[in-house]
């Protein structure tokens, strides 16, 4: 591929964005160019972007490729961070203090939101792999019959999971009363569906 195409864009991708997103991330990457991968800001003498990775790669050499003046977007340098016999980008910029914290927040600030009609197309067991919080995808209602497999198919060890929605308010009134009972969540549904 010689050329970016937007026609390229993965249709499954679950991540989406509004119209005023959007605009902010174009109006940003003007700005402050690409806060992705490990950014050094020179005058702050402090990471812009990438704070979690510099404790992975702490210690790593760094490879500048290319020096820069005069740019809008105030990058100074480019390379690489070599780190496990492979390279990540690094990037080094000049940003006055206040654009120095406008850019940490516009870095950390993740500019989307979950389309989460699309996860539910995704393997849910798989996305929990990846530490992704699944209690947001709302799953399509179940038919009660059908929601328990055969527990004969199973050893008696076997756990099985049910997972319950709720609105921030209910979610919040239901936490706040789970602390004040000493039984388990689990015997406390279980008896409550056992007595209707």
């Amino acid at each position: 591929m010689e050329t970016i195409d937007k026609n390229y864009q993965f249709n499954k991708n679950p991540r989406k964005i509004t119209d005023r997103q959007f605009a902010r991330l174009e109006s940003d990457l003007q700005k402050f160019g690409d806060l992705s991968g490990v950014v050094y800001c020179r005058n702050n003498k402090a990471y812009v972007g990438g704070n979690q990775r510099s404790k992975i790669f702490d210690g790593a050499d760094i490879e500048i490729v290319k020096l820069f003046n005069n740019q809008p977007d105030k990058t100074v340098a480019l390379g690489f961070i070599k780190w496990n016999e492979r390279k990540y980008h690094y990037r080094e910029v000049e940003f006055s203090a206040e654009e120095f914290r406008e850019a940490c927040i516009v870095a950390n600030n993740d500019g989307g939101e979950w389309d989460f009609d699309l996860l539910k197309e995704w393997d849910l067991s798989e996305l929990e792999s990846w530490d992704f919080d699944t209690s947001k995808i709302e799953i399509d209602e179940v038919d009660i019959d059908n929601l328990f497999e055969d527990a004969r198919n199973f050893n008696q060890t076997s756990k099985f999971k049910i997972v319950l929605e709720y609105s921030e308010e209910r979610f919040n009134k239901i936490s706040e009363k789970l602390k004040s009972i000493e039984e388990s969540k689990e015997d406390i549904f279980y008896e409550k569906m056992l007595s209707l």
